[in-house]
C-alpha cells in the first residue's frame, strides 16, 4: 500500500484486491477468535492488516469498496469486543478498528441502509460488554461512530451515554453525580411521556434502533459495583420494561434483547448484590400485560395474526408460572434477589416443585433455574460468616438446588421420552 501511494498508482483494481485479501483475513480470524476466545496468536498479523485498513480508509472513495470491506470489519470488532477478557494490546486494535469503521461510515451513500443498520446493530451490543468500563477511549470512538451516522437521535444518545459513563470515575470525589443521573432520568421521563415506539429526548425524536445502545448500558449499569449506579440503571430497565412490555405495546425487538441481556447478567453475577436488579427487572418483565396475555392464551391469538414469536419471548413466557403478581411473598423472583439466604432457598424449592408438575419446560431449567440455583450456592456471600444460623441456609440452598437438579433431570428424560416412543413405531432398534 506504502508503495503505491509513493507512485500515486492508486486504482480501483488495486483496491479491490487488497480488499478481498483484507476481508478473507478477517473473516478466517472473526472464526478462530469466536471459537478460541484469545487475539494472542494472531496479534501482530491483526495488528498490521488493521493499519493497512486503516490507510485504506483515507484513499478508497468508490462507497462499494467502503461496503465490502465494512462487511468483515464491523462482524470482527463485534467478535473481538466479546472477548470479556481484553487486553491493552487488543483494546488498543479494537480502538482502530472502530475509529476505521466510522471513516467507512462516511463514504456510504443513502443506498446502503442495511450495512448502516449493521453497524448500529453490533455496536450497540458492545455497550453492554463488561471490559468497556475499563476502556473510555474505545467507549468515546463508539459513541463518535454513532454521531457519524448523521441522524439527529443518535448524536443525542451519543450525548446520553457519554453522560452515564460518568461512572467511571465514581471513585474520585470530584464525579459530577449529578451529570450522570440526569441522563438517566432524562431518559426515564422520555419513556414516560412518550408514546409509540419512539421517544422524544429533549425535543428530538428517538428512534426504537437508537435506544438499544441505551437499553445496553443500562444493562451493565444495574450490575455496577456502585450501588447508586444500579439503584438509577435498575429504574430505567423498569421503565423500558413497562413501556415496551404493556398490553397492545410495540417495540418487540427491545423486548426480546431486554429480556436477552437480563437472562445474561443474572446468570453472570457472583453475588446477590449484583444479581438483585437484572432479577428484580426479569420479574417485572415475566408479570408484564404483554408475557402474562400471551401465557393466559398460549399465543393463539399472536399464531392466527401471523405473528410470530422469538425465542426470547418464548422464554420469558416459560417463567411465568415463577411470578406472583398477586402474592410477592412468593414470587420466585423477589426471593432470588432477597437479602436473606432462606428466602433464596424458598425461590429455589418453589422453581423445583413447578419443574416437577410440569409448569416450567425442562430446557428452561437447564438453561436458566439449575445455573441460576448453583450461582446462588457458592457466591461469595460477605455475610456469610457474620450471622448466626448461616450455615444451615448454606446447607438449605445446597439441599435445593440438589432437588432441582433432580428435578430438571426428571423434567427433561420424561420431555424426550414420547419423541422415543414415536420414533420406536418404525425403528425396533430404537423400540428395544
Amino acid at each position: 500500500l506504502r508503495v503505491l501511494s509513493l507512485r500515486n498508482e492508486y486504482s480501483a483494481n488495486c483496491f479491490a484486491e487488497m480488499i478481498n485479501g483484507l476481508t478473507s483475513f478477517l473473516e478466517k480470524r472473526a472464526k478462530d477468535l469466536g471459537e478460541v476466545k484469545t487475539l494472542s496468536k494472531w496479534l501482530p498479523s491483526i495488528t498490521s492488516a488493521i493499519e493497512v485498513v486503516g490507510e485504506l480508509c483515507t484513499s478508497i472513495d468508490e462507497p462499494e469498496l467502503a461496503g465490502q470491506l465494512l462487511k468483515s470489519l464491523v462482524p470482527f470488532v463485534s467478535t473481538v469486543g466479546r472477548n470479556e477478557r481484553i487486553s491493552d494490546k487488543e483494546n488498543s486494535i479494537l480502538n482502530q478498528a472502530v475509529v476505521s469503521v466510522g471513516k467507512l461510515l462516511l463514504k456510504l451513500d443513502s443506498s446502503y441502509d442495511a450495512e448502516k443498520s449493521l453497524i448500529l446493530s453490533k455496536f450497540s451490543m458492545m455497550f453492554s460488554r463488561e471490559w468497556i468500563e475499563k476502556s473510555k477511549i474505545t467507549d468515546d470512538h463508539l459513541c463518535e461512530v454513532f454521531r457519524l451516522f448523521s441522524r439527529d437521535d443518535l448524536k443525542a444518545i451519543a450525548d446520553i451515554l457519554q453522560a452515564m459513563v460518568a461512572v467511571e470515575e465514581l471513585l474520585d470525589a470530584s464525579t459530577d453525580y449529578g451529570k450522570r443521573l440526569g441522563a438517566y432520568n432524562a431518559v426515564i421521563k422520555s419513556l414516560k411521556d412518550s408514546e409509540g415506539t419512539s421517544i422524544d429526548l429533549d425535543g428530538v425524536r428517538i428512534r426504537e434502533d437508537a435506544l438499544m445502545p441505551v437499553l445496553h448500558r443500562c444493562a451493565l449499569g444495574s450490575v455496577s459495583d456502585d450501588p447508586t449506579t444500579r439503584g438509577s440503571a435498575g429504574l430505567l430497565l423498569s421503565q423500558f420494561g413497562q413501556k415496551y412490555c404493556a398490553e397492545g405495546a410495540e417495540g418487540r425487538d427491545i423486548v426480546s434483547q431486554m429480556i436477552d441481556l437480563l437472562q445474561e447478567k443474572s446468570l453472570r453475577m457472583k453475588t446477590t448484590d449484583l444479581r438483585r436488579e437484572p432479577l428484580r427487572v426479569m420479574g417485572e418483565v415475566v408479570r408484564s400485560p404483554m408475557i402474562a396475555n400471551l401465557w393466559e392464551n398460549g399465543c393463539k391469538p399472536l399464531e392466527t395474526n401471523g405473528m410470530r414469536l422469538d425465542n426470547q419471548i418464548k422464554f420469558a413466557m416459560s417463567l411465568s408460572p415463577l411470578a406472583r403478581s398477586d402474592d410477592l411473598e412468593v414470587d420466585c423472583f423477589e426471593n432470588a434477589a432477597h437479602i436473606q439466604r432462606h428466602r433464596r432457598a424458598r425461590s429455589i424449592r418453589r422453581a423445583m416443585e413447578l419443574v416437577n408438575d410440569g409448569s416450567i419446560p425442562g430446557q428452561t431449567g437447564i438453561k436458566y433455574l439449575h445455573p441460576l440455583a448453583l450461582r446462588m450456592t457458592f457466591e461469595d456471600d460477605a455475610t456469610r460468616r457474620e450471622l448466626p444460623g448461616q450455615r444451615d441456609n448454606d446447607n438449605e440452598i445446597a439441599n435445593a438446588c440438589a432437588s432441582l437438579a433432580g428435578a430438571v433431570a426428571k423434567k427433561l428424560f420424561l420431555d424426550i421420552l414420547p419423541r422415543c416412543c414415536n420414533k420406536s413405531h418404525s425403528n425396533d432398534e430404537i423400540s428395544r
